[in-house]
Parts: structure tokens; C-alpha cells; sequence
């Protein structure tokens, strides 16, 4: 039981980390970056954490190519899923 409650423990803090950002070939052949924000609240908080992370990525700036928001299943209160599609500029 224990065990049992350490691992989801784990499962859970891994779960709440920061944005999480895959290289992706575009469709013109470029490189282009999915951030995923993960879940926040039932408001689904604000895009301002996936715009930071898109800088991060892109320090000269970039185009966003996607932008869209999932609502969670309600019974597991896991709020909303935001990701954000770019490329880079420059």
C-alpha cells in the first residue's frame, strides 16, 4: 500500500512540470515546435506560460502555426490542455 502511494506520488508530481517542447518537421520542411502547457484548472489558467515557452525556444521571435485548448474529463478535475504550434523566425 505503501509503495502503491509513492508511485503515484511520483506520477503525479512528473504529471505538474513545466511545458514540454517536441521538434517537429513542418509541412514546408522546416522545423517547427509543439509546446504542451499541460493541464490547469478548470479555467485552463492562461496562454502566458506557453507564449514564455515559445520564446525560450525561439529567441528572435516566431509565427505561431496552431494554438489549441482540450477540456479535461471533469470527474478527474484535470482543468485544461493547452498546446501551441510554432516556428521560429529569423
Amino acid at each position: 500500500m505503501k509503495k502503491n502511494l509513492i508511485i503515484l506520488a511520483a506520477s503525479a508530481l512528473a504529471a505538474c512540470g513545466g511545458p514540454q517542447v517536441t521538434s517537429i518537421q513542418g509541412p514546408s520542411g522546416g522545423t517547427e515546435y509543439l509546446v504542451d502547457c499541460g493541464h490547469h484548472g478548470f479555467d485552463g489558467g492562461d496562454w502566458a506560460q506557453c507564449y514564455s515557452e515559445a520564446a525560450k525556444v525561439c529567441p528572435t521571435g516566431y509565427a505561431i502555426r496552431d494554438k489549441n485548448m482540450e477540456a479535461g474529463p471533469v470527474f478527474a478535475n484535470s482543468g485544461a490542455k493547452r498546446t501551441l504550434l510554432v516556428a521560429c523566425k529569423g
